[in-house]
């Protein structure tokens, strides 16, 4: 009789271990954590992004959970600029174009170069709340100094049309912005730029009732926009321009006025402006192209250091 309760013992305690090795490995949580991937231009890229201000950027960013069948469950991209933060994606990911959940996700992020550097900060979280954060830094290469002053590499801005260069451009950001960019940090935006039947080519501020009417979208057009920017311009010769004296630079955007707008430019224009802010300087009109739905504004900048 003992040796068959001997037994009896002997198998529990092996079922008991089997169980207890089931009951690990049903709540094991040593699985890796969600990925993310990102691309520039179909070539995988990481840590530091360093091109000349100005330059279009299309970032692919994929997240995923690898071979693990757990669903993600939000994303959150957040764009920083000389200490100002705003937030380009933020999703709960079982709602709206993500309804359901899903296991991976790709999103593409259009930036263009600015006179600053840029942190794209990511990162994702699944439903077991394993998160995953990468940070892309996006560096200017150049920025020309000229004695007192600093001329900005070439900027180039889209005319209403073009899908693919953004219409907005910022001072204090030193980057070109899409309509929807502009909205989420309109408290930031200084030049607008469009091309009218009457008013031809034209550089216009957020304020202005011109730019209002073309950009009229009825989600993200200006009219929309928590903050609408008044930026003054003037037309100045190319003399002005190329002053080295900081006295006839001030003069000249203390003369500036009130208009809020300038119209007609062309090749051989030169504008000083002065922003909501406080920003000033002098524009130089270096190409106008007016291809259909690809038009677009090439300008310098010079300001004072």
């Amino acid at each position: 009789m003992k040796k068959i309760n001997v037994l009896f013992i002997a198998v529990g305690i092996a079922i008991a271990g089997f169980m207890t090795s089931c009951s690990k490995d049903s709540t094991d949580t040593s699985f890796s954590n969600p990925t993310i991937a990102v691309n520039l231009d179909g070539t995988a890229v990481t840590g530091t992004v360093s091109k000349l201000p100005g330059t279009a950027l299309s970032f692919d960013i994929k997240f995923g959970m690898g071979d693990q069948s757990d669903k993600l469950t939000n994303v959150l991209i957040t764009s920083s600029i000389s200490g100002k933060s705003f937030d380009v994606l933020d999703s709960t990911l079982n709602s709206g174009i993500f309804n359901g959940g899903a296991s991976s996700l790709t999103y593409t992020y259009r930036t263009n170069v600015g006179n600053s550097t840029e942190k794209l900060i990511i990162s994702i979280t699944d439903k077991k709340d394993r998160t995953t954060t990468d940070t892309i830094t996006i560096t200017p290469l150049v920025v020309v100094p000229q004695g007192e002053f600093i001329i900005t590499p070439a900027i180039l801005m889209g005319d209403q049309n073009n899908a693919t260069v953004g219409s907005f451009y910022s001072i204090d950001l030193g980057k070109i912005l899409t309509i929807s960019g502009a909205k989420s940090q309109s408290s930031y935006v200084d030049f607008v730029y469009y091309y009218g039947n009457t008013n031809k080519a034209t550089l216009s501020s957020p304020a202005n009732a011109d730019a209002k009417t073309v950009f009229g979208s009825a989600t993200s057009g200006i009219g929309t926009w928590s903050v609408k920017n008044s930026t003054n311009y003037k037309s100045v010769t190319s003399d002005q321009y190329g002053t080295t004296s900081t006295v006839d630079f001030d003069t000249t955007i203390g003369t500036i006025g009130t208009d809020n707008q300038i119209t007609s430019l062309d090749n051989t224009k030169f504008v000083a402006f002065k922003t909501a802010g406080g920003k000033s300087g002098i524009i130089k009109v270096v190409e106008i192209n007016t291809t259909s739905k690809a038009g677009y504004l090439s300008i310098l900048i010079k300001m004072k250091k």
